[in-house]
């Protein structure tokens, strides 16, 4: 079952807990996010940029992000 709301107010965190303790599980989908969704709950927006959630996946500091070949990534101590 997939689960897909407009926003995420009060009522759709009722309704999404309602259905979850009724035993309807399935993916939440919250169409217009404001960048704080809870744990289980995705947007088109963090699924397409990729900034999924990921249990194994550490942050990079610039110099061990993947560069193609003559490129560089040049940083003075403020930038």
């Amino acid at each position: 079952m997939i689960k897909l709301y407009d926003w995420l107010i009060q009522d759709s965190l009722a309704l999404d807990y309602s259905l979850n303790q009724a035993g309807f599980s399935g993916q939440t989908i919250v169409i217009n996010e404001n960048g704080f969704l809870p744990e289980g709950m995705t947007s088109p927006y963090s699924y397409f940029c990729g900034f999924e959630k990921s249990e194994n996946r550490l942050p990079l500091y610039f110099n061990e992000l993947p560069v193609p070949a003559f490129w560089q990534i040049a940083g003075n101590n403020s930038q």
